[in-house]
């Protein structure tokens, strides 16, 4: 047969295929044969024999996202083992990819409609704000400490001990590290929201660690200078409030450090605190401190009780060659109520008084050079207060 004859036949072949097909006589490619399985089928293709059936399988059901996840989590029911595994790896991908979608919408305060779900975010909202600084701080929160925020919404009775189990986790690679502790401002603050839900003394010293995390440098720069430094202050401001036992001092601390006036809180509870050992007049000297520095008039009556505690404060404080002054709790508290009145010092015999940057007053320089003075100079107060009164 020649070339001609060939294209002759070739051609009335294909017009006698498009005329039967016309017709119905030749069936047509079903329209649905190139798309993509179904989540369900695909997830039956995880346990194929062949290993390129099982990739392209979990490709695909990770192209599908969210959509998928139903037939997924079915496929965790298998009896196929290798159908198991891959269905909770591809769970895990999904998930990932879906929370990280939804940080980036948080982020940036898109969809307000949208429910978010992040863990630890309603009751973060409550007590700091729904601002973007608040939205943007809190994804970094999410990004550092996730299995934190997700213990404190879902099991928040054991948010307690996931952040014991935390702080040991960070002291020890700090040790592993040559004692270099260095952590993210997401991990900072993720610490401080989860500690300020729980105080219970049952979560012992070991929160105690805390406050060597708020001394570190990118949490300092962020409260002093940053752009989230209104919330991470109030965040501080309700972790100081709420100190009531074994965290007191660190929490007068932090106020003074940082100028939070919440360190009120704890200095009255420490004042009022009978159970506190007496011999321990350095946590009532501070609470005078903290008092003077951020207290008004109306804590004079606070302080006044104190007047009659002889307790020695610091070290002895040389003047001379032949004398030595020793700070007392009440001289701490006449300089207190004295600066609480607005009323000049000389004028109570705190003559030797040199003012402190962070504390109101230096307190080595409130020493009298013996008990007659100082009883004399607490006698002048009580008659000043009595005509005021």
């Amino acid at each position: 047969m020649g070339r001609i004859s060939k294209l002759l036949l070739l051609a009335s072949s294909f017009a006698a295929a498009c005329l039967a097909s016309s017709r119905g006589d030749v069936a047509l490619v079903p329209a649905d044969a190139t798309q993509t399985p179904s989540p369900a089928a695909l997830v039956q293709q995880l346990g194929d024999p062949q290993f390129a059936v099982r990739k392209r399988a979990m490709e695909q059901l990770v192209t599908q996202g969210v959509a998928a996840a139903a037939a997924l989590e079915e496929g965790l029911q298998s009896t196929d083992r290798e159908v198991r595994f891959r269905s909770q790896h591809a769970l895990n991908i999904i998930r990932e990819h879906d929370f990280q979608r939804r940080l980036r919408v948080f982020a940036a305060g898109q969809d307000a409609q949208e429910t978010y779900e992040l863990p630890g975010w309603t009751l973060f909202r409550t007590e700091v704000g729904d601002g973007l600084e608040a939205r943007r701080l809190f994804v970094e929160m999410q990004q550092a400490e996730p299995q934190l925020l997700q213990t404190l919404e879902r099991a928040p009775e054991k948010a307690a001990e996931m952040l014991v189990q935390r702080l040991d986790e960070l002291q020890r690679e700090a040790r592993a590290g040559q004692n270099q502790l260095s952590v993210s401002l997401g991990t900072v603050a993720a610490l401080l929201f989860v500690s300020n839900q729980d105080r219970a003394d049952s979560i012992g010293l070991a929160v105690q660690n805390l406050a060597t995390f708020y001394r570190q440098d990118v949490f300092v720069a962020a409260l002093e200078t940053g752009s989230e430094r209104e919330i991470l202050r109030k965040m501080l401001g309700i972790w100081i409030e709420k100190a009531r036992s074994w965290d007191r001092f660190q929490a007068m601390l932090l106020a003074i450090q940082f100028d939070l006036p919440e360190g009120l809180t704890p200095a009255k509870h420490v004042l009022a605190d009978e159970s506190l050992d007496p011999n321990q007049a350095v946590y009532r000297g501070f609470a005078l401190q903290t008092i003077a520095r951020f207290g008004d008039e109306s804590q004079i009556p606070v302080v006044e009780p104190l007047l009659d505690d002889a307790s020695p404060y610091g070290s002895n404080t040389p003047t001379s060659s032949k004398s030595r002054y020793q700070t007392q709790i009440r001289d701490i508290a006449l300089a207190t109520v004295v600066h609480l009145a607005k009323q000049d010092p000389k004028e109570f015999g705190l003559t030797r008084l040199k003012p402190n940057s962070t504390q109101v007053f230096n307190t080595s320089t409130l020493a009298f050079e013996n008990d007659a003075s100082r009883e004399e100079a607490i006698r002048k107060w009580r008659a000043f207060r009595a005509t005021q009164q």
